[in-house]
């Protein structure tokens, strides 16, 4: 039997082992709380740390939790949150009562408290994504893909919905590069260069390049502009086709050819005439006159050059089918002459240009 004073009820209700008895044959601690245990025996449950609660096992006597619980409710609607150890009152508030449907809880900077947008009750069709409308959050009206596309490729609409191109596009580019595409559905970036422009080869492949070679150009109820060149060309006079002792301090020359128009310049200055003789020419001519050319007058500027008697004017003319400049001389009444060694000196300057038809 337990003996008197096993028991100290403090209060209605309550009741605890005092710790200065026994209970059938059990010895109990002060604020020790006892349960049932084997053969109608009571069994102990060892105090517990301030803040902890008592929780039950499922086939094992009840333990104290390791975490402890605040003993007093905090600020209005904060909520229990663990800090890593044990259970404290959140920092911010949450709200006590439901919103407006649709709305959700949003952080003000301190607080958390309802929307003022509403979301969707239901998800919408699939694809779909949330858009605000002004006031609300809404469903799209396109859809968007579901999955990531292929690497290199964009989205854009179809006029419908919005889906993934066919072309893929490079990652990166260059500063001032160009997009085209290299192969089909593959775009590329193209290169540029200063003071260039963007030129197609035979097979329509773009390129950027400082010295385009155009085919031909072709202008609206006109003929094709089929060639435009700079260049220079070497005059070497002749006296009958021969050039024998003949050497220069000068000799260069100049041409530009637009279509099938070609324009020549050149400058000559004689340190001997040499010793060759006949009609003078200058050869040395890079693009061939064509074979219906007409004969073009050009002009010459000349020191050391005497004139035949009555022959005032020289000039030249570039015959059909050739590279050779011919060189002549006019007067008043007078046949067309050709300029010839006897002309000459080993000082002669001749300075001059002309054009022609080509080829």
């Amino acid at each position: 039997m337990a003996q008197a004073n096993a028991l100290n009820i403090g209060s209605a209700g309550l009741v605890k082992f005092d710790g200065t008895a026994t209970f059938s044959g059990v010895t109990t601690t002060a604020n020790q709380i006892q349960i049932g245990a084997a053969s109608n025996g009571l069994s102990g449950v060892a105090v517990g740390s301030t803040g902890q609660v008592l929780q039950g096992n499922t086939a094992a006597a009840p333990t104290f939790s390791t975490a402890t619980f605040p003993s007093t409710a905090t600020g209005t609607g904060k909520v229990l949150i663990a800090d890593g150890t044990n259970w404290v009152a959140s920092t911010p508030t949450f709200p006590n009562a439901s919103a407006t449907s649709g709305k959700f809880i949003r952080s003000d900077g301190t607080n958390w408290i309802a929307s003022t947008p509403t979301l969707p009750t239901s998800a919408g069709t699939s694809g779909k994504v949330l858009q605000s409308d002004g006031t609300n959050y809404v469903e799209s009206t396109p859809t968007y893909p579901s999955a990531s596309g292929s690497a290199g490729k964009l989205l854009r609409s179809d006029g419908t919905n919005n889906v993934y191109t066919t072309s893929t596009y490079p990652d990166t580019n260059a500063v001032s590069t160009l997009l085209y595409a290299s192969s089909a559905n593959v775009m590329a970036a193209l290169a540029t260069a200063n003071t260039a422009i963007v030129a197609t080869n035979s097979s329509g492949v773009p390129s950027v390049t400082t010295t385009p070679a155009c085919t031909s150009i072709t202008l609206s109820g006109g003929t094709a502009l089929s060639n435009y060149v700079e260049g220079t060309w070497t005059p070497v006079l002749t006296f009958g086709g021969g050039t024998t002792g003949i050497t220069y301090s000068t000799q260069r020359g100049q041409y530009i050819r637009i279509g099938n128009i070609v324009h020549y310049s050149y400058r000559l200055v004689l340190t001997s005439k040499g010793s060759s003789t006949g009609a003078a020419t200058m050869t040395g001519l890079v693009v061939t006159s064509g074979a219906t050319s007409i004969d073009t007058l050009g002009q010459i500027t000349a020191s050391a050059l005497t004139m035949t008697a009555n022959y005032q004017i020289p000039y030249t003319n570039v015959a059909a089918s050739s590279t050779t400049v011919n060189l002549f001389q006019f007067g008043s009444n007078q046949t067309i002459n050709a300029l010839s060694d006897t002309n000459f000196a080993n000082t002669t300057t001749l300075i001059g240009s002309g054009w022609y038809f080509s080829v």
